[in-house]
């Protein structure tokens, strides 16, 4: 029987058919940790980026005038992709630190709200630090 089987099984006291009823925290005992905790902090990361990017590369590219260069236009959409990487990336490497420590599983969604939380924290003290003054 491996490990994995192991912890599916119902404790004998909860079977159908008799014996005393389960405690209320038989099942926080049993609980599995999350799979994939960073592959999920960072795949939320990566959806929080794009939306995030979506929303700042139309406000960057209106600001150009209407002859802008090629160059020009370029370096804007260069400067609007590269704003939101490190504010990507530090939630999501932290997030993945504290689900993978967590006893608890993480839903995708929680994950997903505690990044997008981190990522408009990090990305707000990136523009303060970025105004001149």
């Amino acid at each position: 029987m491996s490990f994995a089987s192991e912890l599916r099984q119902v404790p004998p006291s909860s079977q159908a058919g008799g014996g005393a009823p389960a405690r209320k925290g038989a099942s926080r005992a049993l609980a599995v940790p999350t799979s994939h905790p960073f592959g999920k902090a960072f795949a939320a990361a990566g959806i929080t980026y794009i939306v995030a990017t979506a929303i700042l590369l139309p406000a960057v590219l209106r600001q150009l005038p209407v002859d802008a260069s090629s160059y020009a236009l370029g370096y804007a959409t260069a400067r609007a992709l590269a704003q939101f990487i490190i504010a990507g990336f530090v939630p999501a490497l932290i997030t993945g630190m504290v689900v993978s420590q967590s006893p608890r599983r993480w839903r995708f969604r929680d994950i997903a709200f505690s990044v997008a939380a981190m990522f408009c924290l990090v990305a707000s003290l990136q523009a303060a630090s970025a105004l001149p003054g």
